[in-house]
């Protein structure tokens, strides 16, 4: 599972837990990453300038890999190959997400083939002009949120890729790691939350690129983001501002525990599997800045509820025996 960096609270508290974790370094096992965000260039104590002493800091916190994005703005290729490089020789795995945005029809095949073979384009310019070499990278993750509403088409709020388009994306981009031989783990890109009663996920798993293949799954690990807004009762984390609010977390640790096992199973049966295995390429609790939460988000009031709270998430992603 990889936890978002939101700070130095965030990356206090992930010290605190890899002391009781034990973890290895490549290949990719089941342990607690960073998600580094856009602190690529142009930022204060960017990766840039400061690569070394960033992955020594998260070699020093046990960090058995991280997740960057690629195209960043302003960010080269050398940039991306000194961090990878150096995460590298620290024994810190990497995982590139290569996002994308889809604004075309989801029943209209043409439109979708053409997103298709623009972006393995891109993954072809990517893998072999900038992840190439010795800074070639152990995953891919194929879009970030898919089924997240953004404002990315000019026609107001839409989904990222919508579900069809999605499951297509996700196996051709397999057929294309599988034709080319190559070597990265294919990560599908992480759908936010486990709620399957949500509309995207029966038009995702009931995709031609699923009931099309049975017996093959379109990517190495199934991503998602556990987040799971609406089971956090941020009611009883204002209520107890003082304390760790350790109780409060329990639902919704749970409901994390069952969503990705009901998860797992969903994704068994669209592909006719068994073995789908999840990647948490994403995941985090932030602390409120204003004293108080609001009723559905991912905020706690202190660093104390914070581990608790991470603790209790962490606790229930390595039990379910379904992420990775």
């Amino acid at each position: 599972a990889i936890f978002t960096m939101h700070g130095p609270s965030s990356l206090s508290l992930l010290a605190v837990f890899l002391c009781f974790f034990p973890f290895l370094s490549l290949p990719l096992v089941f342990g607690l990453g960073i998600v580094t965000g856009g602190i690529y260039t142009d930022v204060p104590q960017s990766f840039a300038s400061n690569a070394s002493a960033i992955i020594c800091e998260f070699q020093q916190l046990g960090v058995s890999h991280i997740r960057i994005e690629a195209s960043w703005a302003d960010t080269s290729p050398g940039v991306y190959q000194t961090i990878v490089q150096t995460a590298h020789s620290s024994g810190i795995a990497v995982i590139v997400l290569v996002n994308a945005a889809y604004c075309g029809n989801d029943t209209d095949s043409s439109q979708i083939d053409a997103f298709i073979s623009s972006y393995i384009a891109n993954l072809n310019s990517l893998v072999n002009n900038v992840f190439v070499g010795n800074s070639g990278v152990e995953a891919l993750e194929i879009v970030n949120e898919p089924n997240v509403a953004v404002d990315q088409c000019g026609n107001g709020n839409t989904l990222r890729v919508s579900p069809n388009a999605f499951a297509w994306l996700l196996r051709r981009v397999y057929q294309w790691k599988q034709a080319n031989g190559r070597p990265e783990k294919i990560i599908s890109g992480a759908i936010l939350d486990t709620y399957l009663t949500e509309s995207y996920w029966p038009a995702f798993f009931g995709s031609g690129a699923f009931f099309g293949f049975q017996g093959s799954r379109p990517y190495d690990y199934f991503g998602i983001h556990p987040y799971n807004l609406f089971s956090l009762d941020e009611n009883c984390i204002n209520s107890n501002a003082g304390g760790d609010a350790s109780s409060c977390f329990d639902p919704w640790a749970q409901s994390i525990l069952s969503g990705v096992q009901d998860v797992k199973n969903a994704a068994d049966a669209a592909a006719g599997v068994s073995d789908t295995m999840l990647f948490a390429t994403e995941f985090g609790l932030q602390v409120s800045l204003t004293g108080s939460c609001p009723a559905v988000s991912t905020c706690v009031l202190s660093g104390l509820q914070q581990a608790a709270g991470m603790k209790a998430a962490v606790q229930a992603l390595s039990s379910s025996g379904v992420v990775h």
